[in-house]
């Protein structure tokens, strides 16, 4: 019950970032100048920081300015090498330091009796850039409970196990998210 009610949390956090459908000014292409793959995928990380810092909230007149990056699993270690120093023909760059949490999710699916339950992941073409400071609010009314009662031998159960939680999210990817696509 533990292991689905966390896929259940992540979906209820990451669903909105991953099902929302991006304006053009929230969207990075995939760079093309660089001579290597890392070369590339760290310019598309790089355009995509600049791109939401010159996109400003029209309310607040504030930038964006991610710190959390979402991607799929399979791209964790390039991503971690394009987001560390290098040194590209004969110059030294340095780290990439604003972004200071990497997030890698590739989905859930679990079938219960029946019934499939499957949670979709980060497509590995792309990623998301995330300032998670104004724009999402989890509410919490109370976390999971899990009740057990005795046994009902009328409906033949042993022993009944019911979770419950009352939580919601609020969620503006519009204000809060730069959506990457990968070289």
């Amino acid at each position: 019950m533990g292991e689905a009610y966390n896929a259940l949390l992540n979906h209820f956090h990451l669903s909105p970032i991953l099902t929302y459908n991006y304006p053009s000014k929230n969207k990075t292409a995939a760079a093309t100048e660089g001579a290597t793959y890392l070369e590339k995928l760290r310019n598309t990380i790089k355009q995509g920081l600049i791109d939401a810092a010159k996109d400003k909230n029209k309310d607040t007149l504030s930038p964006r300015r991610p710190t959390v990056l979402l991607a799929h699993s399979s791209n964790q270690w390039d991503i971690e090498e394009a987001l560390q120093r290098q040194q590209i023909g004969g110059t030294i760059y340095p780290a990439i330091s604003q972004i200071d949490t990497l997030i890698f999710y590739d989905g859930y699916s679990v079938t219960v009796g029946e019934k499939t339950y499957t949670y979709p992941g980060v497509d590995p073409g792309k990623a998301y850039l995330i300032d998670p400071q104004k724009y999402f609010v989890e509410l919490v009314k109370h976390d999971l409970r899990v009740d057990a009662s005795g046994p009902d031998l009328s409906r033949l159960v042993v022993s009944q196990i019911v979770g419950r939680a009352r939580r919601g999210v609020y969620a503006a990817p519009g204000n809060a998210v730069q959506e990457l696509t990968l070289p």
